[in-house]
């Protein structure tokens, strides 16, 4: 089991209200926006949450929707993963591998979600808003230069497909 988590720190709680400006990068990635609620996901690794070099685990996290983090499938998908999975794309929940394959390590997904995070508080300080379409768009640019630059070491290409 993995256990409790660390208290939050007020920059945790900075860097998790950008991720309801972010919303869930993997539906970003499927070329969806607002998929509902981002849920924080707290990357695990040997059953145990990483942590950063100041040894916080809130630090290493990525927003993610219900189904893409804890596999609870749509309403619209009346119950069915492989509907929600044909639809919504891979969950973590349900297959780690097809969704390393398809969006990356849990790592690279923390450093898009680092580079957004940086991006909508520089907005935010400058009063400035950054809208869904433009996230959405800033996400799958990040995608392309961070993970396809280093692909999965699996030996499976990363299959998103980008909208032209």
């Amino acid at each position: 089991m993995v256990g409790q988590t660390q208290a939050i720190r007020s920059q945790d709680r900075i860097r998790f209200s950008a991720f309801h400006v972010i919303g869930c990068i993997m539906c970003a990635l499927e070329d969806r926006v607002g998929m509902g609620v981002v849920t924080v996901q707290h990357v695990v690794e040997a059953n145990r949450r990483i942590e950063d070099d100041d040894g916080n685990q809130h630090a290493m996290t990525y927003p993610a929707c219900r189904w893409h983090h804890l596999g609870e499938v749509p309403y619209n998908c009346k119950g069915s993963p492989n509907k929600a999975t044909m639809y919504y794309g891979p969950s973590l929940q349900h297959s780690k591998r097809e969704f390393e394959t398809r969006y990356g390590t849990e790592r690279q997904l923390i450093d898009i979600t680092d580079a957004m995070v940086r991006m909508v508080m520089d907005n935010r300080r400058k009063g400035e808003y950054l809208p869904p379409r433009q996230t959405k768009r800033l996400i799958q640019q990040l995608h392309r230069e961070i993970v396809q630059r280093d692909p999965p070491s699996n030996g499976w290409q990363n299959e998103v497909c980008y909208p032209t």
